[in-house]
């Protein structure tokens, strides 16, 4: 206590930075095409560095513009042995602020405005993702133009970032389910590299310097971006922000594409099993997966699919046995990097309970496949499905995703209207998928249990 009191503390000195967040207004850009699709009001324009921007005014919410982007190529361009470091590139970059403005004193500049934007690196793209109140606009537009072009170099706050993510990947080992779900995810990849769990020592081998490289290559090149704008927006006002901001971006004129790395599932039927902790608490995951051409026909049929399996799910597992206190599944159709199809039932149970549940699961599926289901389950889907279209259709971020799909795939934005697959459900359909996708000839089963004498 003597020593505290005499030591000297220096005063707290507040991080606020007097320097604005843009230092210099970039050269604006131009539009070079408008195209307009008056039936679901979207105004689509092209900028003088290539990129489209898509922009939809909604007067769902008063306060609310959602934004994202994205771009061909993401880390499978990045060779192996960088890819620990591109996996972590937009987390890294997104600790260290942004230009002339650390993390800290970028959060207080913002202090009082509603506006954010963040980067991502993904597996096939790159992307942006972000909101802003149309009050905040030119803020909005700022951070967007600073994370294409001033990330930051911090290398205090990647020394922090490290620090905290050891300690998150060592913790989640502890955890029997964090364990379980990165088994499986390297199990389901045949321990394919892209797809291990971040572990300590992989951790160490992250490279700042390389990080930060692979991030400004990915975001170098504005002219392969779609930017996509929904919300209160008014365009007059709208439109100078994305000639500034948007069309001053870099042109590199690259054509890219992502890169197939050759990730792929199990053939046949595979088992794991994986045991972590003490407690009586297992995991059921069980995954069927094969080739499947990608349609909005074959897409129809597996949502619909989707929803009458976790209805019965939850009726055996739940209601009649008792085994689960929630049991769902989910299943879709990839276009990328190749067409095909995986089909997931999981649900969290006793150790005890496994194999009983197991046997209810496939009873389950052999049901469906081989007698279709009443038509109160039909019912019941069309009208959730009738419900969610109505609901959808009022929701900024229903529109931001469909328009994102329709510029990543190529296709005619007015098509998000057609609902014509909406009422197209029915038990011969469901019997049809059930055969197709649930297949008892090529599957993964994933289960946890714990570590102990009584369950082995």
């Amino acid at each position: 206590l003597d020593t505290a009191g005499k030591s000297q503390v220096a005063a707290y000195t507040d991080e606020v930075s007097s320097q604005p967040l843009l230092a210099t207004e970039p050269k604006a850009g131009t539009i070079t095409k408008t195209r307009t699709f008056e039936k679901i009001g979207v105004t689509e324009w092209t900028l003088s560095n290539g990129a489209v921007v898509v922009v939809k005014p909604t007067d769902f919410k008063n306060d609310e513009i959602q934004f994202s982007a994205f771009s061909p190529g993401g880390h499978s361009l990045v060779d192996d042995q960088d890819f620990l470091s591109a996996r972590v590139a937009s987390a890294i970059v997104g600790q260290s602020g942004l230009g002339n403005h650390s993390s800290v004193q970028l959060r207080k500049t913002l202090s009082g405005k509603v506006a954010r934007a963040g980067a991502w690196v993904g597996a096939l793209e790159e992307g942006m993702w972000g909101s802003a109140s149309p009050a905040d606009l030119k803020t909005f537009f700022q951070l967007i133009h600073l994370r294409f072009s001033a990330p930051r170099v911090d290398k205090e706050a990647f020394a922090s970032w490290k620090s905290s993510q050891t300690e998150w990947v060592r913790n989640r080992r502890l955890s029997p389910e964090g364990s379980f779900f990165d088994d499986m995810n390297s199990f389901l990849s045949k321990d394919h590299l892209r797809r291990r769990p971040m572990t300590v020592q992989s951790l160490e081998k992250v490279n700042h310097d390389k990080a930060l490289a692979i991030y400004r290559e990915r975001f170098a090149d504005a002219s392969d971006f779609s930017f996509v704008f929904v919300g209160n927006i008014d365009l007059a006002a709208f439109q100078p922000m994305v000639t500034t901001y948007l069309a001053s971006l870099p042109n590199l004129g690259r054509k890219e594409n992502w890169k197939d790395r050759g990730i792929k599932m199990p053939k046949g039927r595979k088992l794991k099993t994986v045991r972590r902790g003490v407690e009586p608490k297992s995991f059921f995951y069980l995954t069927f997966h094969g080739k499947e051409k990608s349609t909005p026909k074959t897409r129809n049929n597996m949502r619909a699919l989707s929803a009458i399996m976790t209805m019965r799910l939850r009726e055996v597992l739940r209601e009649d046995m008792g085994g689960v206190y929630n049991a769902s599944s989910y299943g879709e159709i990839s276009r990328r990097p190749r067409q095909e199809f995986s089909f997931t039932v999981f649900f969290g149970c006793g150790p005890e309970k496994v194999e009983a549940l197991k046997k209810a699961v496939f009873a389950t599926i052999k049901e469906l496949a081989s007698k279709g289901v009443d038509q109160s389950y039909i019912d019941k889907v069309l009208i959730n499905r009738k419900r969610q279209r109505e609901l959808d259709l009022r929701e900024n971020r229903f529109w931001s995703s469909e328009l994102e799909e329709a510029y990543r795939y190529g296709k005619d934005p007015n098509e998000i209207l057609d609902d014509s697959l909406l009422s197209q459900v029915s038990s011969k359909q469901i019997q049809a998928a059930a055969k197709k996708y649930l297949s008892s000839k090529q599957y993964v089963l994933g289960v946890l249990l714990p570590n102990c004498l009584l369950y082995t």
